[in-house]
C-alpha cells in the first residue's frame, strides 16, 4: 500500500507512542483513540517490521 505523507507521519507518531506505552501508554492511548476518532482504523497485526500499526 503507497503511503502519503501524512500517513506516514502519522505511522511515526503511532511508532512514538507505543515507545511511551511502555512507561504510561496514555500517550498511545490518546492517538488511537484520536484515530478511531478522526475515522481512522488501525489495526495491531503484530508485523515484524518494526511498525505494528496497519492503516486501511
Amino acid at each position: 500500500m503507497p503511503q502519503n505523507g501524512a500517513a506516514r507521519a502519522f505511522a511515526d507518531l503511532a511508532e512514538q507512542d507505543a515507545a511511551r506505552a511502555v512507561l504510561g501508554g496514555s500517550a498511545r492511548a490518546f492517538r488511537m483513540t484520536e484515530a478511531i476518532q478522526s475515522g481512522t482504523v488501525w489495526l495491531n497485526t503484530g508485523a515484524s517490521s518494526g511498525n505494528p500499526f496497519v492503516m486501511r
